[in-house]
């Protein structure tokens, strides 16, 4: 029987903390603001919890500091594109029910400065799991997936300008869906994911919005998978994470060399293998997170996050999302703040509303300290009141 598992963050005061010998430990008497836990227990385990504490191995770590913001004014979603234009995200598609099956073709325009949405032009279908990117001042959705559960080849170019869609060059394979992406000196890169045959890929393509063609390049050298994630850096691209569709998830990550058009290795995530992960980028470090793991036979949404930095090749954890795990939420990047919206619980199928901005990394210094006493608890039934 699968257990019920929910995921939380919340968060710890920095003066509740101590340091020694290059660990980061909780203070006994401490007031709680941030704190990675899962909760596990069957119907009967009302107030059961197990709380999974990350050890941090450095002297300093990089704080990634979580903001929840107003909530999303439409319904509740995943599966999405997203992009950035002009400093404005837009949220495009997507799924807001599961019984009956429910696809949107909605287009929102989300404006940081002020914190609001706008409904713009419908794009041309609806879908899930379509691929979206910006390409200068325009954004681009790819593909997708109908409620028929056939996916689409088609690309649209859309023009912030006069709120248009319109159409451009297919991509050169029989639908696509569920795919990583990043942009890399005004050329998207698009690779792996789902296609109409039933079968995952590792076919790699670069789209140039300039002479509006598809060329196909390098095959990612991981595993054929779906719903893997990626983000650039500089002059090169990331990719990894992932799932078969058959409950065998990835961990490996790859970096992206266009000039060469070459693959290489880089240092595996850390975190649990996993799904349908959100990713972005600020001051030149990718932060990677979320997403949906498989633990003990039951698909549990993550809200940790980790930061990569391209210069030392590691990841560090860093302060994840600020509430409930979930997975697919649409992500856009503006002004070195990253925006989380949306997203699925996947254990009781919520669609959530939420918005999350995510702003830059700190350093927080070492100070020696007395080692605190190693264990605590507290009474998690005023926080997490679950019903029977």
């Amino acid at each position: 029987m699968c257990i019920s598992m929910l995921t939380y963050n919340f968060y710890i005061k920095e003066d509740n903390l101590q340091y020694f010998n290059n660990s980061i430990h909780v203070k006994k008497n401490f007031e709680i603001i941030y704190l990675n836990f899962i909760f596990v227990g069957k119907v009967v385990m009302k107030y059961t919890a197990l709380l999974l504490f990350t050890v941090l191995l450095n002297h300093t770590y990089c704080q990634l500091v979580c903001t929840h913001l107003k909530d999303f004014t439409g319904s509740g979603r995943f599966k999405t594109a997203s992009f950035v234009v002009n400093g404005k995200g837009y949220m495009v598609c997507g799924r807001t029910n599961s019984t009956p099956l429910t696809y949107v073709s909605e287009c929102w325009e989300y404006n940081p400065s002020t914190e609001t949405w706008a409904q713009k032009a419908a794009f041309p279908y609806a879908a899930s799991q379509p691929v979206g990117f910006a390409v200068g001042n325009r954004g681009y959705v790819l593909g997708g997936q109908d409620q028929n559960l056939i996916y689409a080849n088609t690309l649209y170019e859309y023009n912030a300008n006069n709120n248009t869609w319109v159409p451009k060059s297919p991509f050169p394979e029989n639908g696509v869906g569920g795919c990583f992406h990043f942009v890399i000196n005004n050329k998207a890169y698009v690779g792996t994911g789902a296609r109409n045959n039933a079968n995952n890929s590792i076919t790699f393509y670069e789209y140039n919005p300039a002479t509006d063609t598809w060329t196909n390049k390098a095959d990612f050298p991981g595993s054929a998978r779906v719903n893997a994630v990626g983000f650039s850096i500089g002059n090169f691209g990331y990719a990894g994470l992932g799932t078969t569709g058959s409950n065998v998830l990835f961990n490996d990550f790859y970096k992206y060399d266009p000039s060469t058009n070459s693959w290489s290795s880089i240092a595996p995530f850390p975190g649990r293998p996993r799904f349908e992960a959100m990713a972005f980028t600020i001051d030149g470090k990718g932060y990677v997170g979320g997403g949906v793991a498989y633990v003990n036979g039951c698909y549990i949404a993550l809200g940790d996050f980790y930061e990569y930095d391209p210069v030392t090749n590691k990841w560090t954890p860093v302060t994840g999302i600020a509430g409930p795990g979930r997975g697919f939420s649409a992500v856009f990047a503006v002004n070195n703040n990253a925006y989380l919206v949306g997203g699925n619980d996947y254990i009781d199928d919520t669609y959530y509303k939420f918005i999350e901005r995510f702003t830059s990394c700190r350093e927080i210094s070492t100070e020696n300290s007395t080692l605190p006493p190693d264990e605590f608890s507290f009474n998690l039934s005023p926080i997490l009141p679950m019903t029977s």
